[in-house]
């Protein structure tokens, strides 16, 4: 009743003998012999011609010559109210807080979303209560977003530029 098969584990390979380690020392040979041979043509710094085997930069790589970063740069804006510019703007009601307010302008931007995209969310402090406007709309805009919001019975306000 002699058991067919070991309990035990296999014995690990001699680290000479794996393939994993013949394949490091041909590729550290290949290395030395490409190093060796840059030195020979007159190559003064042999890491040049093994460059292109490191990573390439990416593309938003901040390492770049100034003079590079200079042209690349590009300017973001956002729409503000303190912009100058005439836009439009709704209100979509008068809040007793804060909180009522902002949750109000949350639940109506994930409602009409295409519509009031790129637009601000601004809360207006008024005597009696919390205004919620949505900014930096255009006249079309705006119309178009009231009819919405009224079709789903919220109230809306159309507030021109000025």
């Amino acid at each position: 009743m002699a058991p067919k098969t070991s309990l035990r584990p296999k014995a690990r390979p001699i680290l000479g003998e794996t393939s994993e380690n013949l394949a490091n020392q041909n590729l550290q040979k290949h290395v030395k012999k490409a190093l060796e041979q840059a030195q020979n043509q007159g190559v003064k710094n042999p890491d040049v011609t093994l460059a292109g085997l490191g990573p390439k930069p990416r593309p938003g790589d901040t390492r770049q010559s100034t003079q590079n970063a200079a042209e690349i740069r590009e300017i973001v804006t956002r729409i503000s109210a303190q912009s100058g510019q005439p836009d439009w703007a709704i209100n979509i009601g008068r809040f007793a807080s804060r909180f009522a307010a902002e949750k109000m302008l949350l639940r109506t931007a994930l409602s009409e979303m295409a519509t009031l995209q790129g637009t601000q969310r601004k809360i207006i402090i008024q005597r009696s209560g919390y205004d919620a406007n949505f900014v930096g709309l255009t006249r079309e805009g705006a119309d178009l977003a009231c009819r919405k919001l009224q079709a789903r019975s919220i109230n809306c306000l159309m507030i021109g530029p000025g």
